[in-house]
């Protein structure tokens, strides 16, 4: 049971810090890129 919890707490972690990262890469999207991204034409991300 307790590695049950264990494995749902590390891939709880593994969301958030998932998360995190999406939300830094939007961050550093220039307004170009954003406006492109809302529009659904492909941009190619440096990262």
């Amino acid at each position: 049971m307790s590695k049950h919890v264990l494995n749902r707490k590390s891939r709880l972690n593994l969301k958030r810090l998932q998360e995190v990262h999406d939300k830094r890469v939007v961050a550093q999207l220039s307004e170009n890129d954003r406006f492109a991204l809302y529009l659904g034409i492909p941009v190619e991300l440096m990262l």
